[in-house]
């Protein structure tokens, strides 16, 4: 049996030119083997500060059809740098995922980390990721330090090796000039009662109110945050804030995984027009007994405070949309999930007293 080694090839969706936001392609790849082997990756698409410039990954421009070209002179300058810190050679472990990383966001000192050079793209254009070949030509069995592959005792391998691509699609990412701004909204958040009772009588109920601040109506579609009901935390400050509570309803199905995230549509018609959510804390154990109670880490007589994770929107103003796509709802979701998504921090914090 040869050894066989598969590849995702994967990319962020939005590539922001002004780097408002990280992105990254990289590579996930997984040996299936009886044991390590050891591959000389000089050249090769496992060699990230050349992998670009020879073609081993190409980007492609989908308006053109022409490959985006990197400079070669700052690459090999970092892949010399690489080379020098680890040495040329990869040891991968049967069945344990590898990756490489190449990102607007990294400082391009780390083994198989490289800076994704965006000086050749284009604001406002598609791109596709594609794998050409891997470019391995020297490997070995076993885990040989990487020092001791240019020795003679070492014996590297003439068979070819197997490399396998994953996925139907090559993935593909939109360029934009910048990260679009968080919509023109505020928070406001209270609650039914100052007093939180840990026997749930009354009951606690927190409600938020989104406020639009513009002429201009708007759709947005609102992320919530898998198993964390509307993003709240709740905080102790006397343990410098850490977060307490609610727990993330971890249990979906049968299995103990995170559920999917959920996405409201939101519809603000006119300055001033206020969406409101509200959220009661549980007293008693959820799913079963299996994720605690809401109020499992308060005490009675202890103050704490309430504070909003961070939002996650895609919004369009609706003067930018087609009549006939406003009054489909459904038309109005299907052009927002093109939307980069927008995080934001809402400067939310109230206090209240468990008893």
């Amino acid at each position: 049996m040869q050894p066989q080694i598969d590849i995702d090839l994967l990319a962020s969706p939005y590539c922001f030119l002004d780097r408002g936001a990280e992105f990254n392609i990289w590579l996930k790849f997984r040996l299936h083997y009886r044991g390590p082997i050891t591959l000389v990756t000089t050249g090769s698409i496992f060699d990230p500060a050349a992998t670009l410039i020879k073609s081993r990954i190409e980007i492609i421009d989908a308006k053109t059809g022409e490959r985006v070209k990197f400079p070669e002179v700052q690459i090999l300058a970092v892949e010399e740098k690489s080379r020098s810190a680890e040495g040329p050679a990869l040891i991968l472990e049967p069945e344990g995922e590898s990756y490489c990383f190449w990102s607007t966001n990294i400082p391009g000192d780390r083994w198989r980390e490289h800076p994704f050079d965006i000086s050749g793209l284009v604001p406002d254009r598609e791109y596709t990721v594609r794998y050409r070949d891997h470019g391995i030509t020297r490997w070995f069995v076993g885990s040989q330090p990487a020092q001791q592959e240019t020795r003679s005792e070492v014996q590297t391998q003439s068979a070819p090796l197997t490399v396998n691509l994953l996925g139907e699609k090559a993935p593909s990412f939109t360029t934009r000039q910048k990260l679009p701004p968080p919509p023109p909204v505020s928070t406001t958040m209270t609650t039914s009662t100052p007093i939180c009772s840990l026997s749930g009588s009354p009951p606690f109920t927190i409600y938020l109110d989104w406020k639009l601040h513009s002429d201009r109506a708007i759709s947005a579609l609102l992320t919530r945050e898998n198993g964390h009901n509307i993003g709240l935390d709740i905080r102790d400050p006397e343990r410098n804030g850490r977060r307490i509570g609610p727990p993330a309803d971890g249990m979906y199905g049968d299995v103990d995984e995170s559920p999917p995230d959920e996405e409201e549509l939101l519809r603000f018609q006119k300055n001033g027009d206020i969406f409101p959510q509200s959220y009661t804390l549980a007293v008693e154990p959820k799913r079963n007994g299996l994720v605690n109670a809401d109020t499992w880490n308060l005490r009675s007589g202890k103050t704490y405070a309430l504070t909003l994770r961070k939002s996650k929107w895609r919004w369009r103003y609706e003067d930018e949309l087609a009549d006939g796509e406003l009054q489909d709802p459904a038309r109005v979701v299907e052009i927002l999930r093109q939307e980069p998504r927008v995080e934001w921090k809402p400067e939310c914090r109230l206090e209240f007293r468990a008893d």
